[in-house]
């Protein structure tokens, strides 16, 4: 995983960089991994969640994170 590399105008972006920051959408999580289906509202239906692991087959947050993660090759749609 790579760590932030945005530009370095303040004192808080030479703060992340100095301690290897990395943001939320670019940590590992279900939000990029590989198993996840993504729910469109239609598909939800009510559901607090948006995201569906396919290997397990439950809704599931977008930082939580199992020994099953495998990073997607593309990054995910925003």
């Amino acid at each position: 995983m790579s760590t932030w590399q945005g530009p370095q105008r303040t004192p808080v972006d030479r703060a992340r960089a100095a301690m290897g920051y990395v943001p939320a959408a670019q940590r590992e999580g279900c939000a990029n991994c590989t198993h996840v289906q993504r729910l469109t509202p239609a598909q939800q239906d009510g559901r607090v969640w948006a995201l569906r692991c396919t290997r397990g087959q439950f809704g599931t947050w977008p930082m939580a994170w199992c020994r099953l993660y495998e990073r997607q090759s593309t990054p995910p749609p925003r």
